[in-house]
């Protein structure tokens, strides 16, 4: 009985990370044909090239330019996040299945999941600890190479809620 909750968990787990990713590849897809559009209707509208040019050598330009960004840029710190979130969550997930296997040696050896289910509490707790290790080493080296930026992005604001300056300081 327990092998079966642990399927339809991997069954659903999985058929929820396949409509994720599909999701995300149809978003992206149509953030992309938007774009193209749009640019496509700006280029027949200008109505020569120097027009355009001093039009987005504006003000006004260069909004509209800094709209039109389809993709976020990821910043370093973001992705030693993410890498520490998925560690974190693997290590625990490892840890719960581990807990599992000594409480249930008997009734999984039984039924022959005994093998399975160990090899899985010795593997996604290992692929855990892997990721907070390369989390750390990758830290320390984008911290050494200055690739790590020590203020928030422009437009954000400090934990009082007041613009950053470029000192990394609040700004008055």
């Amino acid at each position: 009985m327990v092998p079966k909750i642990v399927m339809v968990v991997l069954i659903a787990g999985t058929v929820i990370w396949i409509a994720h990713a599909v999701l995300n590849l149809l978003r992206r897809r149509q953030q992309l044909q938007v774009a193209a559009e749009f640019q496509s209707k700006l280029l027949e509208r200008a109505g020569s090239a120097r027009e355009f040019s001093e039009f987005l050598n504006s003000a006004a330009g260069m909004k509209l330019l800094d709209s039109l960004v389809t993709e976020k840029e990821v910043r370093p710190q973001e992705r030693i996040a993410s890498a520490r979130i998925a560690g974190i969550v693997l290590v625990v997930v490892g840890l719960a299945v581990f807990v599992y296997v000594l409480a249930n040696q008997t009734e999984l050896s039984y039924t022959g999941w005994l093998t399975t289910m160990s090899f899985f509490a010795l593997v996604v707790p290992a692929t855990g600890v892997a990721l907070l290790i390369a989390s750390r080493v990758s830290y320390r080296l984008w911290r050494r190479m200055g690739l790590l930026e020590t203020r928030p992005p422009a437009g954000t604001s400090g934990p009082d809620g007041r613009s950053q300056g470029d000192s990394g300081t609040p700004s008055l």
